[in-house]
């Protein structure tokens, strides 16, 4: 007799071959270049985008994160980007910041009035010279194909990631940052500085330190890349 719980499996072991894909696709990427990610769950969302930005880091890119449509308009978000240094934007559709869950009961005359206002906005996009990644549910990216036909026919490329219901291991850091804050709470360390922005990271970083849910393992501290997060029972939950 089987039991009916959903096996949780890791990143590399579900999506290894498409996952390197992205990688290099993204990495190879000029400025102003745009891809799609469709994703079908929220952690899996969490999971491939913390992924990304620590590799990115890694790399000597800026990653930022623009959560549409609660960061306005794409053009003033765009505008807190700098000019002076290569950069990919993660462009998040209908996510909820605090939760990084998907928002629910959306209405399909504000999604759609969304993508074309993105797609009037394409060049604001071109101009920039960053990367952008949009991220979406497959139905969602569908709809921006449709809507937004001038922007979709810029893009370099649209990752599917679909787990079709299969668990997938959660994340080890605290669900109070984003997964770019904590790709860049791992990779501080081994890339030497800290923006002026990133207050949030240190933050948790000392708070992760005062309350034990950080072991470090390494001595000489010259990497965070050797610390271990241990999530809270509240957070683990």
């Amino acid at each position: 007799m089987s039991v009916g719980f959903k096996v949780e499996e890791k990143l590399q072991d579900l999506f290894g071959d498409r996952l390197e894909r992205t990688f290099r696709a993204v990495l190879m990427a000029k400025g102003g270049n745009l891809f799609a990610v469709e994703v079908d769950s929220h952690e899996l969302l969490r999971n491939l985008s913390f992924e990304l930005s620590a590799e990115l880091l890694t790399e000597g890119y800026k990653v930022k994160e623009i959560f549409l449509p609660q960061d306005g308009a794409l053009s003033e978000a765009l505008t807190k980007l700098s000019d002076d240094a290569k950069g990919v934007a993660f462009l998040y559709l209908f996510i909820e910041p605090s939760s990084f869950n998907f928002i629910a009961d959306q209405d399909l005359d504000g999604i759609i009035a969304l993508f074309r206002v993105l797609n009037m906005e394409r060049d604001a996009i071109a101009q920039k010279g960053w990367t952008i990644i949009i991220w979406g549910r497959p139905e969602q990216v569908k709809l921006l194909a449709q809507q937004a036909k001038d922007l979709w026919s810029c893009m370099s490329g649209d990752f599917p990631f679909l787990l079709n219901g299969r668990g997938i291991e959660p994340l080890p850091f605290s669900r109070d940052l984003t997964p770019v804050e904590a790709a860049n709470l791992r990779t501080v360390g081994a890339l030497g500085e800290v923006e002026a922005g990133d207050e949030r990271v240190i933050v948790a970083l000392l708070r992760a330190l005062k309350d034990g849910n950080v072991a470090v393992q390494n001595t000489a501290f010259n990497s965070l890349w050797e610390l271990t997060w241990t999530p809270q029972a509240s957070e683990a939950a």
